[in-house]
């Protein structure tokens, strides 16, 4: 298995994101934000790394994650199926397991974060 974490990368407008909300002191929305992408893209990338994709990068956005791959082409449906609900099932798994270990206010805020992305990703955008 090939090694990924050299291809994990954050795009420069998720940085100018971040420093806003460290300025103005949400720091804890960032963080709740951030780990919930970074367990949904990996839920993504988990699930191809086992189909044998070739994984070019991740990059992470202000509002989500984008995994660039070379060979989407001629891959089995059922295959992109998995790839594609990965993702929201690892962020849901995810978000049942915080829920246990976040205070009221902060389950607000993870909650709000959680069903943004599950709706974003219904959404048919490339």
């Amino acid at each position: 298995m090939k090694n990924i974490y050299h291809k994990i990368e954050f795009h420069y407008s998720y940085l100018i994101i971040a420093i806003g909300f460290i300025l103005t002191g949400y720091f804890k929305h960032l963080i709740i934000f951030t780990s919930l992408v970074l367990v949904h893209e990996l839920g993504h990338v988990i699930s191809m790394i086992y189909f044998n994709f070739n994984i070019d990068k991740v990059i992470i956005y202000p509002y989500g994650g984008y995994i660039k791959t070379n060979n989407m082409i001629d891959m089995d449906i059922d295959e992109e199926l998995i790839v594609a609900i990965s993702g929201v099932f690892s962020q849901t798994c995810f978000y049942i397991i915080l829920m246990f270990f976040l205070s009221n206010r902060d389950i607000e805020i993870c909650s709000l974060y959680h069903y943004s992305m599950l709706i974003l990703n219904l959404l048919p955008i490339y």
